[in-house]
């Protein structure tokens, strides 16, 4: 009853509806753009440490863990001797490579390093350091290319 009597007055109920859609669909569309940009950061996370990763697998150091995001993981398996994770807060991530120095207070406690680690030369501990930021700047000139190239 209530029904009728709006949709005979007629435009105050139809704007009504409309009104509350194009919200909707404006929330919608602005939770879709958040989504994109933590995705893309993400994107950018995994290419500076997987740029920390390599270098380190070429430089023969030990890798103890690879990890997107910080704290606990909530997934994470052994492969190959490294232990792939995704932690619960999405702010970054790392490459646990205890040779390079102590780094416990962020990355926890290493797993079960071996017994026979030896010391990095410095100019290992350069490249291994300098290749994370070199994967972004890569990363970043490939998607130029791609934006600019389209």
């Amino acid at each position: 009853m209530v029904k009728e009597k709006l949709l005979q007055v007629g435009a105050p109920y139809g704007m009504l509806r409309r009104a509350l859609m194009d919200a909707i669909l404006s929330f919608l569309e602005t939770a879709y753009y958040i989504f994109l940009v933590v995705m893309f950061f993400n994107l950018m996370i995994f290419i500076h440490e997987l740029g920390h990763f390599w270098a380190g697998r070429w430089r023969g150091a030990y890798i103890d863990r690879f990890q997107i995001w910080f704290g606990k993981p909530i997934w994470s398996k052994k492969i190959n001797g490294v232990t792939w994770g995704l932690g619960w807060i999405p702010a970054g991530g790392f490459v646990s490579l205890p040779q390079l120095g102590d780094m416990e207070a962020v990355e926890g406690e290493a797993s079960e390093l071996p017994k026979d680690l030896k010391p990095l030369k410095p100019l290992d501990k350069i490249i291994i350091a300098a290749a994370g930021p070199l994967f972004s700047l890569l990363h970043c000139l490939l998607f130029l290319a791609a934006i600019c190239f389209a």
